[in-house]
């Protein structure tokens, strides 16, 4: 039995997964505002989704399908979101907060 659109809900879950860990990685290493950071990570996201589609259509027995980069793209959407939710009520504040102690 073929449940609809499971391929578009994984493709969601995957990015919105990568974003929310870019959006980790970039505030951890750049002094930037949080608006650089969530544009560097949605540019970062969809480069690599837009990359696996065209990847896709070359390699046989696979498809490249403009939905799939339409349901990542909306997954690093709500990646950068999530990040951004839980950064702002203090929930990951400590874990994104650079760490100025000398070793």
């Amino acid at each position: 039995m073929d449940i609809l659109y499971v391929d578009k809900g994984i493709h969601f879950l995957e990015f919105a997964v990568l974003a929310v860990l870019l959006f980790f990685g970039y505030s951890k290493s750049l002094a930037a505002k949080i608006k650089v950071k969530a544009f560097l990570t949605f540019m970062s996201a969809a480069l690599l989704a837009i990359a696996d589609e065209i990847h896709q259509y070359f390699v046989p027995g696979r498809e490249s399908d403009v939905l799939d980069v339409a349901a990542d793209s909306a997954g690093i959407i709500f990646g950068i979101f999530l990040f951004w939710y839980f950064t702002q009520k203090g929930k990951l504040k400590t874990l994104v907060e650079k760490d100025n102690r000398r070793i």
